[in-house]
């Protein structure tokens, strides 16, 4: 990984300090890491900039994260992130037959619907079912008088 600058290369001459000073970054995680191991503290971001602020130096989330030596760490040693489920079968069939790059958004808007009040959620289902009824009135009604107008008199 090639530290960021306008070329979008390292100049040769900061290759050996960036190099080292990320060799440092990782050994200082592997250090908090190993402490918050001992400790039997959760990985996370915070926590290892916690531990290694005790030591009277400073990071960001972001320099572990971009700092490949130190990101592999962390992953190796946080937890993996919960995955969602749905418990209701209605709802996994409903995500299953969704294309694969469309299942995103439902989860999404699914998961902003959990949040919503159950009376809400019940008022905009009756209206929908009720809308759909209507719709499927004036499709008849529509049906019938294309048949009407195209009967021979």
């Amino acid at each position: 990984m090639s530290t960021p600058t306008s070329g979008g290369k390292a100049p040769e001459w900061l290759r050996t300090p960036w190099e080292r000073t990320k060799c440092e970054t990782a050994a200082r995680v592997q250090a908090a890491v190993d402490q918050l191991r001992q400790h039997g503290r959760h990985v996370t971001f915070e926590s290892i900039r916690e531990a290694i602020r005790s030591t009277g130096v400073s990071i960001s989330a972001n320099t572990i994260k971009r700092n490949e030596l130190a990101y592999v760490i962390y992953l190796a040693n946080c937890r993996k992130p919960r995955t969602g489920h749905l418990p209701q079968p209605a709802l996994r069939e409903l995500v299953g037959s969704f294309p694969p790059e469309k299942r995103h958004t439902l989860e999404v808007k699914i998961s902003r619907l959990r949040r919503e009040p159950k009376d809400a959620l019940i008022a905009k289902l009756v209206s929908l079912e009720y809308a759909a009824a209507k719709q499927r009135d004036v499709e008849n009604r529509l049906r019938e008088e294309i048949l009407r107008l195209s009967l021979p008199r």
